[in-house]
């Protein structure tokens, strides 16, 4: 069997127990095998009900064989670094940036060391103090003194297994945010020109276009896109935008245009807008509550804070199970982030006369500049996958993609495919930093980790496999001290046989196979 495990090709991605024994019936089928044995090694991991359902079913449907488990028992003792995100920040230049892990152990309780490192050299260390089985969260940051792609991971001193000591991550910090203005018309407040140009050109290239012509714009050369409306916009073209990384700031109408709104807000996941508020000059409404915890407001107000602005038009938007930064006095919300779509902010005003002062306050500059700040974050930071994910190039923003050359962490080097219009890679079979290159320079790096899931412990062990057996003639789990698996033994050669071969938890993901 050693020999055998040995040869073998693996294959890493998770979740492939249903459709592996699916595949089985087929084969058996097509073959027309009359007395087929068949090897299949896997922890049986169980995310839900749903899957043990699922596997229950699936195994039942073998109905012409004889399964028999052999489940191995074992001392669980590990730690884990299980996950990594960045929170909620701005991603500039000398801003400081947080990373915050998750981490498990699955033994007794204890101390050791984690540490981060950016680009090689140690950035920061702590020494976690755990108790016995629990989760821990920590918080590590640092500063980005420069443009460009900053690789890291954190990293879990060495415990028996090493395999889930690392979480690498790949951060881009802009050198210059590329900006879409989507106008509708001439008549749009040319105030957002001016605030965005207040910007300056080495932080930010800003380009306008009427509705009429968005449909030409090729949307991956933007990581920002400004709509002051959403009538006749392509949305299928926004929401291609929007998935593959980019960030939008949508404002109502100059005219007030409630149904041009609605007609398309829940197709990209914005809130309905139900009804408006009118005030006159004399009876307005200013700015209430603001989470100044957000990114978006901290340390926005040089001193005293200042919400003067006067507001005469104001839209109510259901914000049923939406994000709402901040709200007029009279509750209704202001800035929004929805649900579906966190890489998108709805301010509810517009900054023309018939609407605000906002916009010729203190206030409306460095606002629009941290919700853009903000946008252009959430764009350039996430590229992190899992082992056996496929990637699509395409939102890499990459000025070229012809002779594009990708490195594996082990510096294995692949052509990516090009399948229906879209450019992929699909080799990430092993945890760690990728680099792409264009014409033999380096363009951008993604992290690639193992799953969470394959972290967390949740499998089916010698008693949850027992179950199995109890209800199902054909499924029998193994025990050197029955006689029942000594006689079934001796039968192996006339059924179908899957043998599992319960592996510690964490050592699956190098040997998963179909």
């Amino acid at each position: 069997l050693k020999g055998i495990l040995q040869d073998i090709e693996t294959n890493s991605q998770n979740n492939k127990i249903i459709s592996a024994l699916s595949k089985i019936q087929k084969d058996i089928a097509q073959e027309k095998l009359v007395s087929p044995a068949i090897w299949m090694m896997s922890d049986f991991q169980s995310q839900s009900n749903e899957f043990s359902q699922s596997l229950k079913n699936q195994l039942k449907n073998l109905n012409n064989g004889q399964l028999l488990f052999f489940p191995i028992k074992y001392e669980q003792e590990n730690y884990s670094l299980v996950n990594a995100s960045f929170p909620e920040q701005l991603l500039e230049i000398n801003n400081e940036l947080k990373i915050s892990a998750l981490l498990n152990n699955e033994g007794n309780s204890g101390k050791i060391p984690l540490s981060l490192f950016i680009e090689g050299e140690r950035a920061g260390r702590t020494t976690l103090n755990f108790s016995e089985r629990n989760e821990l969260r920590t918080d590590f940051s640092f500063i980005p003194t420069k443009p460009g792609v900053l690789n890291g991971e954190l990293a879990l001193s060495a415990d028996p297994f090493m395999a889930d000591n690392t979480h690498y991550f790949s951060v881009h910090i802009p050198a210059k945010l590329q900006v879409l203005l989507v106008r509708n018309s001439d008549r749009d407040s040319p105030y957002l020109t001016k605030a965005l140009q207040v910007y300056g050109k080495d932080k930010l290239q800003l380009k306008s276009t009427d509705q009429d012509a968005f449909a030409t714009e090729n949307l991956f050369r933007y990581d920002i896109i400004i709509f002051s409306d959403l009538e006749g916009i392509n949305i299928s073209q926004i929401n291609t935008f929007l998935d593959q990384g980019g960030g939008a700031l949508i404002l109502p109408n100059r005219d007030g245009a409630r149904q041009n709104y609605n007609q398309f807000s829940n197709k990209i996941g914005l809130p309905e807008w139900n009804r408006t508020q009118n005030f006159s000059e004399n009876n307005y409404v200013k700015l209430g509550n603001i989470k100044e915890e957000h990114p978006i407001f901290q340390n926005i107000w040089q001193g005293e804070k200042k919400l003067a602005v006067q507001f005469y038009q104001i839209p109510w938007f259901n914000i049923t199970n939406q994000k709402v930064l901040a709200s007029y006095e009279n509750d209704a919300p202001f800035l929004i982030i929805p649900q579906e779509q966190t890489n998108v902010v709805l301010m509810a005003t517009n900054p023309a006369e018939n609407w605000t002062d906002i916009q010729l306050t203190g206030l409306f500059v460095p606002l629009l500049h941290r919700i853009i700040s903000y946008l252009g974050g959430q764009t350039d930071f996430n590229f992190s996958y899992t082992v056996g994910d496929t990637i699509q190039l395409n939102q890499f923003n990459l000025d070229n993609t012809q002779n594009l050359l990708i490195s594996t962490p082990s510096g294995r080097e692949y052509k990516p495919e090009v399948k229906q219009g879209e450019i992929i890679f699909k080799r990430t079979t092993e945890p760690g930093i990728y680099d792409i290159y264009n014409k033999n320079r380096e363009a951008t790096s993604f992290a690639v980790n193992i799953s969470a899931k394959e972290k967390q412990c949740q499998y089916l062990d010698s008693e949850a496999l027992q179950k199995f057996s109890t209800n199902q003639n054909n499924l029998l789990v193994y025990s050197e001290n029955s006689s029942t698996s000594q006689k079934t033994a001796g039968e192996i050669s006339h059924w179908l046989l899957i043998a599992v071969l319960a592996l510690a938890i964490f050592e699956i993901w190098l040997v998963r196979g179909e």
